[in-house]
Parts: structure tokens; C-alpha cells; sequence
């Protein structure tokens, strides 16, 4: 295996990971600015919240019902993922371990469930990983898929970078309760109109 594979692999899952926390770490200051923006509007005296709420009403009145999102299509599987797949599904699938304890057959039939997603979603580098895992003897990777390495890196640091673009993200930067206040005021005139 080229040391740069190994290098791309590692900067790969890096980023899998990063992009994991990052996504836990938002779903949490989402929840605690929506919970602060709530407090915000009670806190509005009456009049304030009524325009606010006026203009939140007619926002939504002004928009189109959401049309439903047709199903995403399966991706065309490579015949490299798909002879992967089989590849380890020769020493994984359920069926070869029918005569071993239930622990070790449970452990198989998850990681064969794996694959076969992995083979579905046409991810020939989670395919890759749990070959060497089983340690099966691999080819050296096509160029073409150290290309889509660096492509799915770049994918993950863009939605890394665009969540920390957003409102609840910078407000969850914020180290005082006053710098927050400020900020949420300024939201709300930026929104709204109201100071």
C-alpha cells in the first residue's frame, strides 16, 4: 500500500470523525439557542412580540407547501466495490459461521450488514477498511479512487466549515451571558426590524 493511501486513509477517517463531534456539538447549541431565542421573544414586551409574530406568520403564509424530495437513487456500484464486497462476504456472511458461537456469529452478521451498506452506498473506502481488517490481501487503489478520497475529505471540511457559519454556532461561541444577550438582540433586528 502507497504511504500516501495510508496517509489519505488516516485524513479520511480524521475528518469522519471531526465531522461527527462537530455534528453532535451543533444539534446541542442549536437546542440552546432556539431555547434562547424563546426566552428572548417572552422577555418582548407585548407589542414587540406581536410584530414579530405578525411577521413570522406572513413568512410562512408566503411560502409554498414543501413538495415531497423524490428517494435519492442507489449509486452505480463499481465492479471494484461490488467485487470487494464479495470478496469479503466470502468470510463474513452469516452462513459460514452457522456452526461457531452465537457471540462470534452476531459479530459477523453485523459487520456483514456493514459491507453489504457500505457495497449499497457504493463507499469502496469503509469496504476497503473492513478487508484489511479481516486481513484480505488488497490491490493497491486505482487512482481514480484516491481521487474520491480527496473528494469526500473536501465534502466533509465544507460541511464542516458551513456549520460553523451559522447563527446557533457563532451564538455557541459566545463566553458570557451578556455577549449572548447583545447578540440575540442583534438577531432579532437584523430579523425583524426591532431594536
Amino acid at each position: 500500500m502507497p504511504p500516501s493511501f495510508k496517509k489519505l486513509k488516516l485524513s479520511y477517517e480524521y475528518h469522519k470523525i471531526d465531522l461527527a463531534e462537530i455534528k453532535v456539538e451543533f444539534e446541542k447549541r442549536k437546542k440552546n439557542f432556539t431555547k434562547a431565542y424563546k426566552e428572548f421573544h417572552n422577555n418582548l414586551p407585548p407589542s414587540m412580540q406581536e410584530v414579530v409574530d405578525k411577521q413570522l406568520g406572513d413568512l410562512n403564509r408566503s411560502q409554498p407547501p414543501a413538495s415531497p424530495t423524490p428517494p435519492a437513487s442507489a449509486p452505480a456500484i463499481s465492479s471494484e466495490t461490488r467485487q470487494l464486497f464479495k470478496e469479503i462476504a466470502k468470510h463474513v456472511h452469516p452462513d459460514k459461521h452457522v456452526l461457531r458461537d452465537s457471540p462470534y456469529q452476531k459479530e459477523m452478521a453485523i459487520l456483514f450488514k456493514r459491507a453489504q451498506q457500505f457495497a449499497v452506498d457504493g463507499n469502496w473506502l469503509e469496504l476497503h477498511v473492513i478487508a484489511e481488517d479481516l486481513g484480505l490481501e488488497l490491490p493497491d487503489p486505482a487512482e481514480d479512487k484516491l481521487q474520491n478520497i480527496h473528494n469526500k475529505i473536501n465534502s466533509m471540511c465544507e460541511e464542516v466549515e458551513t456549520v460553523k457559519t451559522t447563527v446557533a454556532w457563532r451564538w455557541g461561541e459566545l463566553q458570557h451571558t451578556e455577549e449572548k444577550t447583545i447578540a440575540m438582540q442583534q438577531y432579532y433586528t437584523h430579523l425583524f426590524g426591532i431594536t
